[in-house]
């Protein structure tokens, strides 16, 4: 299965006039302008950034794009994988965090499809890895 999420684009643009505004006010000092335009170039890069997560037999690959070219690329076969923790993040949204036995977990959350978690969980299951649920996510799981 493939999985896609995007950036929060609609809160980046936000910051993004938020700090032009800061930046061409008549106050601005030197020291603004030397913080203030990396943060405008990171922020104006940020909006370009799309995700994609595939599960497939036996790995799992996290791609992390800008402007549609490849980024970040992991591929965790299923011995590499310590744990599945479950979560909840915000008020009604559902994450998984990966933990691997080498190198920085992998986050799961905000993709397009609502079934990523379950697949995930499927996933687990048919490679007995273990799976940690959160009291919070399991009150998600019974709302849905």
């Amino acid at each position: 299965m493939n999985y896609t999420a995007k950036s929060h684009r609609a809160f980046l643009l936000l910051q993004v006039v938020l700090v032009i505004i800061f930046l061409t006010t008549g106050w601005a000092h030197l020291w603004i302008w030397i913080l203030g335009l990396p943060l405008l170039i990171f922020l104006s890069l940020s909006i370009f950034i799309n995700y994609s997560f595939k599960i497939k037999e036996g790995n799992l690959t996290y791609n992390v794009y800008l402007f549609n070219k490849s980024v970040y690329q992991k591929e965790v076969v299923k011995s590499n994988i310590k744990k599945v923790t479950f979560k909840r993040v915000g008020w009604k949204t559902k994450s998984a965090v990966i933990k691997l036995e080498r190198g920085f977990p992998i986050r799961v959350s905000l993709f397009t499809s609502i079934t990523i978690f379950e697949d995930l969980l499927v996933f687990c299951e048919e490679n007995t890895i273990q799976v940690k649920k959160t009291k919070d996510y399991l009150r998600l799981e019974k709302m849905t």
